[in-house]
């Protein structure tokens, strides 16, 4: 059954290098491509209702700033990180890049 709800969790859009927005059945995600010196890493977070509002009033241009202050304020949003999604959120990423991949 878990592989199932995996399924259904998709990318909503992308900025290459920089960040995924994606979708599980009315949440929202986004995963940010942070750095720190040399080392880089992912930093998930699910968007609160203040977040959501946000998006949904600005679309795509709100979540270009949230994914920079993630990006530059990473260690703010850590304790928001949801590491337990993250093999769902490559899937679905992983699944995005592919149909790209086949649609080019």
């Amino acid at each position: 059954m878990l592989s199932l709800l995996l399924c259904l969790m998709h990318v909503v859009s992308h900025a290459p290098h920089a960040w995924f927005f994606l979708e599980d059945e009315g949440a929202y995600y986004l995963d940010v491509n942070c750095n720190m010196s040399a080392v880089g890493f992912s930093v998930i977070i699910q968007l609160n209702q203040d977040e959501y509002r946000e998006y949904h009033a600005l679309g795509t241009v709100y979540i270009e700033y949230l994914a920079a202050r993630v990006a530059y304020w990473w260690s703010e949003y850590s304790p928001r990180n949801c590491i337990a999604l993250e093999a769902a959120v490559h899937d679905a990423i992983n699944a995005y890049l592919k149909k790209g991949a086949r649609d080019a």
